[in-house]
């Protein structure tokens, strides 16, 4: 990415690329059905420490060492409208939008990274997430041209109160939209694999991808939600254009 030299009060080395495209992902955890919407794209490296990124959230790095770095990180994570649902499941009832704050822990070490966040629900329903990820980066030519995928591996995991609030089913729903109850407890729920990559188009216009699969595992992936009308395999993608300026 191209150095912000032109957005005075940034520090030296500022990065920032803005786009828009649209994402196709599964209308809920644990849908069949997939839905397409616009989305934004949005990256900005603030000096060495601060990250922010529309999906990743916000990043501030407190430490490194090495190829070592930890740090506070803030997110956002959509919740599941009841339109969403099939009529016969909307029961069910929506779950709100959640902001989440927690940490993360990260290596790298040449075109190899691992990545662990772990975080908390702001005032929400008390669940609790954490995500590791694995990413082998590939280049397209000239590494600093910021053009090439990074793929890799990824796990999640949730604790009770998360899986029961998006996968279970309890008496009243149960009663409400003819599944079976259904009380998943915490654990691994997802496991599978990622990509993203980037082709530029000009010097300051490229168009970026993403792909994702995972498989819904244990009691997720034994719910009634998923095993009566919706799909283990989750998958979604999305394609962006986006400046850098």
């Amino acid at each position: 990415m191209a150095q912000t030299a032109g957005f005075p009060g940034l520090p030296e080395g500022t990065t920032l690329s803005l786009g828009g495209g649209a994402v196709a992902s599964p209308s809920y955890l644990g849908a069949r059905g997939m839905e397409v919407s616009p989305a934004p794209s949005f990256n900005a490296e603030i000096g060495r420490d601060v990250s922010i990124d529309a999906a990743d959230g916000i990043r501030y790095t407190v430490l490194r060492a090495g190829g070592f770095s930890l740090g506070p990180i803030a997110r956002y994570r959509p919740g599941r409208s009841r339109g969403s649902l099939p009529m016969r499941l909307r029961g069910l009832g929506g779950i709100a939008d959640a902001g989440e704050l927690g940490g993360f822990a990260a290596y790298e070490a040449g075109p190899a990274a691992l990545d662990l966040i772990g975080t908390r629900d702001i005032g929400g329903y008390g669940g609790a997430l954490l995500e590791a990820r694995a990413t082998l980066s590939i280049p397209f030519g000239d590494p600093a041209s910021q053009q090439g995928i990074v793929v890799g591996p990824f796990v999640k995991m949730g604790n009770r109160a998360f899986l029961q609030k998006n996968l279970g089913v309890d008496a009243k729903q149960a009663a409400a939209t003819g599944l079976a109850v259904s009380q998943p407890g915490g654990g691994l729920y997802m496991a599978g694999l990622e990509a993203n990559a980037a082709v530029g188009l000009s010097d300051h216009w490229s168009l970026r991808g993403t792909a994702s699969w995972g498989r819904l595992t244990g009691d997720a992936g034994s719910s009634s939600l998923v095993r009566d009308g919706g799909r283990r395999d989750q998958t979604s993608g999305g394609l962006f254009l986006v400046l850098t300026p």
